[in-house]
């Protein structure tokens, strides 16, 4: 189970069963930790999942590129097709700090939780 922390600046304005479900991928994760650097925070294009709810970004600075690569398809594959997984600047230097993982609800895809029985 990883560590799920986060940047003091991130900010939750709304919690969506999308966001739950992103967050519970991140904490069921093999990695020793993962650190969240905006979800409803921080300047996205207008139409984004961010201001939402839906979507998650996560640092990947002090990862290898084939680790940021292994994280993002674990958790592509622990979310499913309703998902999104992106590796976004991909080789950035960590001196920008650019690259990291954004994770959001597909686009026209719906999340509910399923009861348990």
């Amino acid at each position: 189970m990883a560590a799920v922390t986060s940047l003091p600046t991130v900010k939750i304005l709304i919690v969506t069963p999308a966001l739950c479900r992103i967050l519970e991928a991140l904490l069921e994760d093999s990695a020793p930790e993962h650190v969240v650097t905006s979800i409803t925070d921080g300047i996205h294009t207008h139409h984004s999942a961010h201001y939402r709810g839906e979507a998650v970004d996560v640092r990947t600075r002090d990862l290898s590129a084939d680790d940021a690569a292994a994280v993002r398809d674990r958790l592509a594959a622990a979310l499913g097709p309703r998902f999104t997984v992106l590796l976004e600047q991909p080789g950035a230097t960590p001196a920008t700090s650019a690259q990291h993982l954004h994770v959001q609800l597909a686009i026209g895809a719906t999340w509910a939780p399923t009861s348990a029985a």
